[in-house]
C-alpha cells in the first residue's frame, strides 16, 4: 500500500501508476489486468476516459488488447459462479467451461 512520487511531485499508489499507464497507452493490456487483480469483487474503479468498471470489466477490457492472455480467462472463470456466463468485447458469452478452454 506504499505510494511513489513522480518527478512532477505528484504522489501516486498502484492504483494510481496503473490508471497513469492506463492515461498513456489505453491499450495496454496489463494495466486493466493488473488492476483489476487489485480490486476486491465489490469495488469499481473510474478510468481516465470516464467509464466506470468493476473486476471483471477490467478483466473483459485486457482481453480486448491482448485476447490471448491465459491468465485473465482464467481469473474470469474464477470469478463466475454456478452456471455464470460472461460477454465478452467481442461479443461472445462464455461459461466458466469456455473460458477455461480458450
Amino acid at each position: 500500500n506504499g505510494t511513489i512520487i513522480l518527478a512532477d511531485n505528484r504522489t501516486l499508489s498502484k492504483t494510481g501508476l496503473y490508471m497513469e499507464v492506463i492515461k498513456i497507452a489505453p491499450a495496454h493490456a496489463n494495466a486493466y489486468n493488473s488492476l483489476a487483480d487489485g480490486l476486491n469483487d465489490t469495488e469499481t474503479v473510474q478510468l481516465p476516459d470516464g467509464r466506470v468498471l468493476d473486476r471483471r470489466g477490467l478483466y473483459i477490457e485486457s482481453l480486448r488488447y491482448n485476447p490471448h492472455n491465459a491468465l485473465v480467462f482464467y481469473a474470469l472463470a474464477k470469478s463466475l459462479v454456478g452456471n455464470g456466463t460472461i460477454t465478452l468485447a467481442d461479443k461472445r458469452t462464455l461459461s466458466k467451461t469456455g473460458l477455461y478452454l480458450e
